[in-house]
C-alpha cells in the first residue's frame, strides 16, 4: 500500500516463507510503473526473477482522478506460482512460462520434470507445446513471456490410438448393421418374388 506521495506504507505477504520484495522492485520497477500510463507491468529483477506488478489507485469517492493511496499487487512468476495455478485443474499436462527472447523455460508447474533453463528445442522431442503470449493485451512488458501447455507426445499418441480404435469399432458395427439390413432386404425381396 502506497500513500499519495507513492511511498510504501504497508507491505503484506500472503503465505509463510515468502522473501521480502527485492530492492530492484521497490526502487526501480515500481516507480517506473507509477510514472507511466500503464497499470500492469512484467519485468525482471537483478537476479532474473520475473514479476507481474499491478497498480490500482484507491479513492474514497466515486471519482478516481485523484487517488488517496495506491494498492500494488506484486507476484513472482515462478514455479510456486504456476504450481498453485495448475493445481486447480485436473489435467496431467504441465504449464510453463517461457522467455520469448531466449526460448527458455523460467518457471513450470512441474519443476522436477521441466526445469528452468530448458530450451524449446530440448522439449520438442518429448512434448507437444501449445501456447500464446502471456496476458495478451496492452500493458508494459520488459520481457516477452509465453504461457505454454506441454503435453507428452506419448499421451497424445495414446489418445490418438484410442480414438482410431474407437472409430474402427464404430465402423465395424455400422458396416455389420448395413450388411444385416442388406441381407434381410434381399431375403424379403426374394420371398416376395417367389409368391
Amino acid at each position: 500500500l502506497l500513500d499519495t506521495r507513492k511511498w510504501v506504507r504497508e507491505i503484506y505477504f500472503q503465505g509463510a516463507g515468502i522473501p521480502p520484495l527485492p530492492h530492484t522492485v521497490l526502487t526501480y520497477l515500481l516507480p517506473r510503473l507509477l510514472n507511466s500510463d500503464g497499470h500492469t507491468h512484467i519485468a525482471a529483477d537483478d537476479d532474473g526473477t520475473v514479476y507481474l506488478i499491478n497498480v490500482s489507485g484507491v479513492s474514497r469517492g466515486k471519482t478516481r482522478a485523484n487517488p488517496q493511496a495506491f494498492l500494488v499487487f506484486v507476484v513472482a512468476l515462478n514455479d510456486d506460482f504456476l504450481s498453485l495455478f495448475h493445481r486447480q485443474s485436473d489435467s496431467s499436462s504441465v504449464v510453463a512460462l517461457i522467455n520469448g527472447e531466449t526460448n527458455q523455460v523460467f518457471a513450470s508447474s512441474r519443476p522436477d520434470q521441466i526445469s528452468a533453463g530448458m530450451t524449446m528445442e530440448a522439449l520438442n522431442p518429448q512434448f507437444a507445446v501449445f501456447g500464446k503470449k502471456f496476458l495478451d493485451y496492452d500493458f508494459s512488458i520488459d520481457i516477452p513471456i509465453h504461457f505454454a501447455t506441454l503435453v507428452e507426445r506419448a499421451e497424445i499418441d495414446q489418445l490418438s490410438h484410442t480414438i482410431i480404435h474407437s472409430e474402427r469399432k464404430h465402423l465395424a458395427v455400422g458396416y455389420g448393421t448395413l450388411t444385416i439390413v442388406f441381407f434381410l432386404l434381399v431375403y424379403y425381396l426374394t420371398r416376395r418374388l417367389k409368391i
